[in-house]
């Protein structure tokens, strides 16, 4: 009966360590998307262009919206490795390498894209009438 009870126990907290280590991801991921969208906008402020603040906040808040997304597929990816029976050592690598590959493509895709909406709206305001 002893051994039930401590196996269920020690059950119990391992899937408490992997909703920690998902929550600290999402965090994580949440605290960067919040930390670029504030770089891009004080740069922003610099060059005294409301029109391009106004872009690249929305640009930011659409960052964030897909890095959750994104945390949110990484952590359903860690649920269906533990359905297939895996343990938790080997969830928290599905969980990472699904993170840290969503999160340079993301970057890669979304600072491009960035750049090139900014860099036309910048020859927009320039253009004389």
């Amino acid at each position: 009966m002893g051994r039930v009870f401590l196996h269920q126990h020690q059950h119990h907290g391992q899937r408490h360590r992997f909703n920690r280590e998902v929550a600290r991801l999402i965090d994580e991921q949440t605290r960067y998307a919040a930390e670029l969208e504030l770089v891009m906008q004080n740069e922003v402020v610099a060059e005294g262009k409301e029109t391009i603040a106004k872009e690249r906040t929305v640009a930011a808040h659409e960052i964030a919206r897909r890095a959750a997304e994104k945390a949110l597929t990484a952590a359903q990816a860690t649920h269906a490795a533990r359905e297939k029976g895996l343990g938790v050592t080997e969830r928290l690598q599905v969980l990472k390498q699904e993170y840290l590959l969503v999160h340079e493509q993301n970057l890669t895709t979304e600072f491009e894209r960035l750049r090139v909406a900014t860099d036309g709206a910048t020859a927009d305001i320039n253009q004389p009438d």
